[in-house]
């Protein structure tokens, strides 16, 4: 958790961010973020120069469904465990400081792997170090990082990733300790075996079905969100008409959802008192 005070991004007297759909609880804010964010990772990045408005522009696009100011600096203070980010005021100007230099090494082109590695991970903590997003700067990140090494030669192997060692990692580099961080960048750069002489077809139909799925899934909690009880029946009744809706993603959703009181037991829909806010 951070520490801030006065949070001009929660709700009032809340720690939940202001979001998109009105959810009012962590549990609620957490799951749409990451079904939402996931769907639009799956898509291509946007394209640019790996540049400060690129950056942004990355984050925009990861986190356009859940926050109204995606892609903005933060305005407000934040700390984690006593260690202060930068302040808001200074976000601007360190981050143009930074980008400024990775643009002066080529974008890290020309390395070897031995040398990318140290080199990313020294521009992904002082990027962590700024933290210019009050929300996500994680993920964004790792997609920009991802983006970096597919441009010079040296693409991340995410399967390898081993998020609670890495994020550890990160927070050490973040206390002026970069050697542990660096190692998982350069394991991330591992050659991988190369594939059977069919993989890179079933490489493309595994895409094509998780992208199938995953917009399925949006349509599923979108309709649930906003419709409640109405939009389960809605589901369930285009499966009945052997329209692809699976039910194994509808009820779970919803069970989830009437878990958290966002479904009121009337069937009248969402609870005005819910995670959601109420059908007009």
């Amino acid at each position: 958790m951070y520490d801030i005070a006065d949070d001009l991004y929660c709700y009032k007297n809340s720690t939940v961010l202001k979001n998109i759909p009105g959810l009012r609880t962590q549990r609620a804010l957490k799951t749409y973020e990451i079904a939402m964010t996931a769907q639009r990772a799956e898509e291509p990045l946007p394209a640019g120069r790996l540049s400060v408005n690129h950056y942004r522009v990355i984050h925009r696009h990861l986190f356009q469904d859940v926050y109204r100011w995606a892609g903005d600096f933060r305005r407000v203070r934040m700390a984690r465990n006593g260690s202060m980010f930068c302040y808001p005021e200074n976000i601007a100007r360190e981050m143009h400081t930074l980008f400024g230099g990775l643009r002066s090494r080529n974008g890290l082109h020309g390395l070897s792997r031995e040398d990318f590695a140290p080199a990313l991970a020294r521009f992904l903590a002082e990027l962590n170090a700024i933290h210019p997003f009050r929300d996500g700067n994680g993920r964004t990140q790792l997609a920009f990082a991802a983006l970096i090494g597919s441009r010079v030669g040296h693409p991340l192997n995410f399967a390898t990733l081993q998020p609670r060692k890495f994020l550890g990692a990160m927070i050490e580099s973040f206390r002026g300790d970069e050697k542990n961080f660096e190692t998982h960048i350069l394991r991330l750069t591992a050659r991988r075996a190369a594939p059977e002489r069919r993989a890179p077809l079933l490489h493309r139909e595994r895409a094509i079905l998780d992208h199938v799925i995953a917009t399925l899934a949006t349509l599923i909690t979108h309709a649930i969100a906003w419709l409640g009880y109405p939009g389960i029946v809605l589901m369930m009744a285009l499966e009945s008409s052997l329209v692809p809706i699976p039910s194994e993603i509808v009820m779970p959703f919803a069970g989830y959802l009437a878990s958290t009181g966002a479904l009121s037991p009337d069937l009248g829909g969402l609870s005005r008192n819910g995670d959601l806010p109420a059908r007009p």
